[in-house]
């Protein structure tokens, strides 16, 4: 197996994958969460990719959420990370793992101006997380199809 962690990842795969890698990592999440776990802290550095099967995804640290009153918050935190690391690593020419997330409330008060980085199917997904606090997966499977048509 062929691992590398999610910073050299997202600097060095094209479009298609990064969409695929963010979408197995955001239905990882949602099985996670569903179960009542989750990521507490969302290093880059340490979360694996297996770039031979995309949807092999190892977070190193995962923590029981059951009877914690901000496990909610934890969840939408989840969320919202994934949606920033996607954000930075969809802007052109931007090296995530030199540069590192972009602010958030910069994205938030700019959005529109970026939505030309993202493929159009995308753009609402990313307003709703990024602008609208409007947490939710990415993991429609009507993307999941999309992209696995263009591949």
């Amino acid at each position: 197996m062929n691992y590398v962690n999610l910073y050299d990842y997202l600097d060095t795969c094209n479009d298609v994958d990064k969409r695929k890698v963010i979408y197995f990592i955001s239905k990882h999440l949602k099985g996670l969460h569903n179960s009542n776990l989750y990521v507490p802290y969302f290093y880059l550095k340490t979360i694996l990719v297996n770039s031979d099967n995309l949807s092999d995804i190892k977070f190193p640290n995962i923590a029981n959420g059951v009877e914690d009153s901000e496990f909610n918050n934890y969840k939408n935190s989840n969320i919202y990370e994934l949606a920033l690391i996607s954000f930075a690593s969809h802007l052109p020419g931007y090296n995530i793992s030199e540069k590192g997330l972009i602010n958030y409330s910069v994205i938030k008060e700019n959005f529109e101006n970026f939505t030309y980085i993202f493929n159009k199917d995308d753009v609402n997904y990313y307003r709703d997380v990024l602008v609208n606090d409007n947490y939710r997966y990415y993991t429609q499977r009507s993307r999941r199809n999309q992209w696995m048509k263009n591949s």
